[in-house]
């Protein structure tokens, strides 16, 4: 419900879908000179990938603004949509609290709810309210809690030795073992003078690779996005096109005019043609957007759980979609004009 709510007043960044927050840095909504508005994370990654990169170029109308001094931070906040942020937030109490239909790392005592809190003595993972809540008695209200990103790493147990904890990771080229993970037993069979790293150093490797890999999707996403427009605008600049296509004909019928009709339907068939290559052109360019937001939703959800072990699918699901391109077959008017 909340979420309905959500999109239907509009307070979501319309690159990257991801809502506006009053306090979140990153989602900050930031107002560029044309009017239009984009969370700070998009509007850092715009920047990047202006020629210059001292400038953005709006993703909706192609309007250039700079004089922000290379700092995005410079940009105005949309206070307007902040106010409305706040005022969603009152009505709703606890805006963490509220129903959600698929939390990332959902709640302990609420599946419902999207944690914010891990209690260090508990060990588990919980919303604002029922951390509280559960709390509340005098045995329990001296337990430590640290903020959901701050949770630390759990080792997985040996797939070999599920009673010990695994705690190296198999970097060996020429490894023969059924897994990469080994306890200290299988340091001394399996993996005997094999070359391992502390399993921390392998989760801080894979966390970096998904972050480099996050960023990737949010620039492509971005080009995409870029692309997807100026197919639309294609196809407007077909649909109102009448009036010209009329003077070419005339001009036709004027210095050919033996061969008018024929020219005529040469022309209808053209662009005809082009249409349907725009029409293909924007259906994939939609889904190769589909297929980036699927991913970097994955791949923010491992983030979020830490759970940095089991990531090679992910890895791979992620550059394969690195190696999209997106086409501009089909632009002939739009690009005329």
């Amino acid at each position: 419900m909340y979420k309905n709510v959500q999109r239907k007043e509009g307070l979501e960044c319309k690159v990257c879908m991801n809502p506006f927050s009053d306090s979140i840095g990153y989602n900050i909504p930031r107002m560029l000179d044309c009017g239009h508005t984009v969370c700070h994370s998009c509007a850092e990654s715009l920047q990047k990938v202006a020629s210059d990169k001292r400038s953005i170029r709006c993703p909706f109308d192609r309007h250039v603004t700079d004089g922000f001094y290379e700092n995005v931070e410079n940009l105005r906040r949309n206070y307007a949509i902040i106010d409305l942020i706040q005022a969603r937030n009152e009505e709703a109490g606890l805006a963490e609290e509220v129903i959600c239909e698929d939390p990332i790392i959902p709640c302990y005592e609420n599946s419902k709810h999207e944690s914010t809190k891990y209690c260090q003595a508990c060990k588990v993972d919980f919303c604002n309210s029922c951390f509280l809540s559960v709390h509340s008695s005098k045995i329990l209200s001296g337990h430590q809690s640290i903020p959901i990103s701050e949770k630390p790493i759990r080792l997985p147990n040996c797939p070999n030795h599920p009673d010990s904890i695994a705690e190296h990771y198999c970097k060996d080229k020429n490894c023969e073992a059924s897994t990469p993970l080994c306890c200290f037993t299988c340091l001394q069979s399996a993996h005997k003078n094999h070359t391992v790293v502390p399993m921390e150093e392998k989760a801080d490797e894979n966390e970096r690779e998904l972050m480099n890999l996050l960023e990737t999707k949010n620039l492509t996403e971005i080009k995409g996005f870029e692309k997807l427009e100026k197919a639309k605008k294609c196809i407007r600049s077909i649909e109102t096109d009448d009036a010209e296509c009329r003077s070419m004909t005339k001009a036709i019928g004027e210095h050919f005019e033996r061969e008018k009709k024929k020219a005529i339907l040469k022309l209808s068939d053209f662009m005809n043609t082009n249409m349907m290559l725009m029409e293909s052109n924007k259906y994939e360019i939609e889904i190769n957007l589909e297929r980036i937001r699927k991913t970097k939703k994955s791949i923010e959800k491992v983030l979020k759980k830490k759970d940095l072990f089991f990531v090679k699918e992910t890895i791979e699901q992620g550059e394969s979609v690195c190696s999209l391109n997106f086409v501009e077959e089909g632009l002939w008017i739009y690009i005329w004009r």
